[in-house]
């Protein structure tokens, strides 16, 4: 069961039913998709690319990015899922370039996406003991990686944040992973990601505490208040306070409950890094913006959440908060049409809006 499924029966939209969201100045459904690449055009190239065996524009992409860490770290996200489906292209880059800090980076990441495939999504009592061998096996091959992406570009952070995540399932000791924490933040005190994986790492269900974790997150928004880094953690904690209501009771009602209920002060407090306009615009530009809409409607601002809804176009973002859902397409959609039907906003002649 979805966690973020309404109580309300008519909340919860059901595609298939005639909704012309193009009225609204929407997309239609038909044209909502996941976007992997985030409009990266760069990026979406390179993926294709990669596909069809060819790895040069992926280090022309990678190259491109320069110190723009959290473009790198996308870009090197998505081409290491691609070599999880067509592997020969990362071979053959390896083998001609063996000292690219690029293909490196991207076999880290490669090898720490292996290793979550071979452990699975369910929980430790239902992973087999098999399942956690493959897994802490392909971490170390991960970490391993890593160090070598590391002695061909010792200015780059983003190794170390794989380090992070590889350290997260290989439970590190808290002053071990501190030491990666502080060579990724030497490097890019702003790193998106490496603040997500730190975050996590200091939440009380895994190897923090409940002090550990908030104080990470407001240190974080006192050193960048009001960007989307301070709204994006803000939001993240919110939705580990929700699951650890879920987890903790045998009847937590749905999240729009919660959202509107308990955890309202947080989601409140959240938006307080928004006032009209979410400082944002590079690499994670979509991301921010499904968080945003998502949190609106939440608050119900459903105006407010229209107006992001329509500035996304059909770009979906993977992870929060979509990843909660069932099917992610379908729940960006259930969120869009509550935030239209529930707006001031008045339907119009259908025109495809792009």
């Amino acid at each position: 069961m979805s966690i973020f499924r309404r109580n309300k029966p008519n909340a919860a939209a059901d595609p298939t039913e005639p909704f012309d969201a193009t009225r609204y100045g929407m997309v239609h459904y038909r044209d909502v998709a996941v976007d992997e690449s985030l409009s990266d055009a760069a990026l979406a190239k390179a993926a294709y690319a990669a596909r069809c065996g060819d790895w040069k524009p992926a280090a022309e992409a990678l190259d491109a990015a320069g110190t723009d860490w959290d473009r790198r770290m996308l870009r090197v996200a998505v081409l290491a899922t691609v070599s999880q489906q067509t592997e020969a292209w990362l071979a053959s880059w390896r083998s001609a370039e063996p000292d690219s800090p690029h293909a490196a980076v991207v076999h880290a990441a490669a090898l720490m996406g292996q290793a979550g495939r071979a452990r699975g999504a369910a929980r430790a009592k239902d992973t087999s003991r098999e399942q956690f061998e493959g897994f802490f096996k392909l971490a170390r091959e991960s970490d391993e990686a890593a160090l070598r992406a590391i002695e061909l570009a010792p200015e780059d952070p983003t190794p170390w944040v794989f380090r992070m995540s590889a350290a997260l399932g290989r439970q590190i000791p808290n002053h071990e992973f501190t030491v990666l924490w502080d060579e990724a933040f030497a490097r890019a005190p702003m790193h998106r990601r490496a603040h997500s994986y730190a975050h996590t790492y200091w939440l009380a269900k895994w190897f923090g505490s409940e002090e550990w974790s908030s104080q990470f997150v407001e240190d974080a928004v006192a050193r960048a208040p009001r960007t989307a880094l301070a709204f994006e953690l803000k939001i993240h904690r919110l939705q580990e306070a929700w699951l650890v209501v879920r987890d903790a009771s045998t009847n937590p009602g749905s999240s729009a409950d919660f959202y509107r209920g308990a955890g309202r002060p947080l989601l409140d407090e959240a938006l307080g890094q928004w006032d009209g306009e979410l400082p944002t615009g590079g690499a994670l530009e979509i991301v921010d913006r499904n968080l945003l809409a998502w949190a609106l409607t939440m608050a119900e601002r459903y105006d407010e959440a229209c107006d992001v809804f329509q500035a996304i176009g059909g770009s979906v973002s993977l992870g929060y908060p979509w990843l909660f859902y069932r099917d992610v397409r379908a729940g960006f959609e259930s969120v869009r049409r509550e935030a239209i039907e529930k707006s001031s906003r008045q339907p119009g002649p259908a025109s495809i809006a792009r």
